[in-house]
């Protein structure tokens, strides 16, 4: 049990994240393809289990984004296409 709760302090996996620090990570990942790049890069690879599941988290917020956009666009795209040849 012990050694367990030294791996975790050595590799800072179960280290808590301040509110702030949810703030700067979500700033971070809200420019445009950088914050990309940056979600990317925590949900794989970050030290901290927080951070993993926050970058996750908004991983999964971006895809349902990019699904409700697309069929928004082709709703759009068919309801013009459609009056168009109505003509």
């Amino acid at each position: 049990m012990k050694d367990e709760k030294e791996k975790n302090v050595q590799t800072n996996e179960g280290e808590v994240i301040s509110p702030f620090g949810y703030f700067l990570r979500d700033i971070l990942y809200a420019i445009p393809l950088v914050g990309l790049i940056a979600v990317i890069v925590n949900a794989i690879d970050a030290a901290n289990i927080n951070v993993r599941n926050h970058a996750r988290g908004r991983l999964i917020n971006f895809g349902l984004a990019f699904i409700f956009m697309a069929i928004y666009a082709a709703f759009i795209i068919s309801v013009f296409m459609l009056g168009m040849f109505e003509m």
